[in-house]
């Protein structure tokens, strides 16, 4: 209903996100942004630790009481890769709802796709010609063609950066026959996407979510431009982007935790964050920039709850 506080809980496999909004009669405005890093995959996907899966359980805690105080009584919480694949995953739902009454929704990769695609039409102007939507999460990678009324082709593809980063970095900095390895797997793992492409000619990549920020923020750091990525969507050229690109690759985790626009929980990822995005602006011809996108997957559904609310 109109002026009624509603939420959305995203358990993500690197990080928990909450979102409380006031629903309005034409969408919704943002009262409150939290997240914090659990990290699920930190060893592996095949199971949770127990030092992360309490970790969880603490964070929705927290969030459980910013809930009570902004007086949400309707709400979402949803589970992506990391939580479905794990196989505690099940017994992680299950406390949530017995300690906090929280239940949770483990939605699979094509929902999450379109859920993406919800948010980012929101925040950037899209047009009848298609484009190339692409969020980079810790367990899973998502990938939308579409304009802004229609979705072509979507698929969510295993090799989120947590992932990516258990099975091909190592060495510090990225050896070069770890960036080979890496980019020769993502050629042939994307073979779909690489037809999908060719079939719609997207011409332009549009980014969403924690790499693709970052990516953001360091451009600015680099650019000087303070403050950080705060805004709908903003353009990353990409000729800046291949020499940031350089850089990450070429840099120790030590100089990466020093950047000041870099969060230190996600300085790991990055690495291989970017040469993901590098592998895909290969196959994404002509295009000379990325448009970056502050809404994704929780505004998709805050979406959904808005208009539910405000139709009742």
């Amino acid at each position: 209903m109109v002026g009624e506080n509603i939420a959305v809980i995203d358990l993500g496999t690197n990080s928990f996100h909450l979102l409380i909004a006031k629903v309005e009669e034409y969408g919704f405005e943002k009262l409150l942004k939290k997240k914090l890093f659990v990290r699920l995959a930190e060893r592996g996907l095949d199971s949770i630790p127990y030092d992360k899966f309490e970790l969880g359980l603490s964070v929705l805690a927290t969030y459980s009481d910013y809930l009570k105080e902004f007086n949400v009584k309707q709400f979402k919480a949803f589970g992506t890769a990391g939580l479905r694949t794990a196989k505690n995953g099940g017994e992680f739902v299950k406390q949530a709802k017995e300690l906090y009454n929280i239940p949770i929704e483990l939605i699979d990769g094509e929902r999450e796709a379109q859920l993406i695609y919800e948010g980012v039409n929101q925040a950037v102007d899209l047009n009848t010609k298609p484009d190339l939507i692409m969020d980079i999460g810790g367990g899973s990678t998502e990938f939308v063609i579409a304009n802004k009324d229609e979705v072509f082709w979507k698929r969510s593809y295993p090799i989120g950066a947590a992932v990516l980063k258990s099975r091909f970095h190592h060495c510090d900095p990225l050896s070069n026959d770890e960036y080979v390895n890496l980019v020769n797997f993502l050629n042939e793992e994307l073979s779909e996407l690489w037809e999908n492409i060719e079939k719609y000619s997207p011409k332009t990549l549009i980014g969403a979510s924690g790499s693709f920020k970052a990516l953001v923020n360091i451009q600015r750091n680099i650019n000087g431009l303070f403050p950080g990525f705060t805004g709908t969507s903003e353009i990353v050229n990409l000729s800046s982007f291949k020499v940031t690109h350089l850089r990450i690759i070429k840099s120790t985790l030590d100089q990466r935790l020093k950047v000041d626009a870099l969060e230190p929980e996600r300085a790991p990822m990055m690495p291989v964050a970017t040469t993901l995005m590098s592998v895909v602006l290969s196959h994404l011809k002509p295009t000379r920039s990325i448009v970056v996108s502050s809404f994704a997957l929780k505004e998709g559904i805050l979406k959904e709850l808005s208009e539910v609310n405000a139709d009742a």
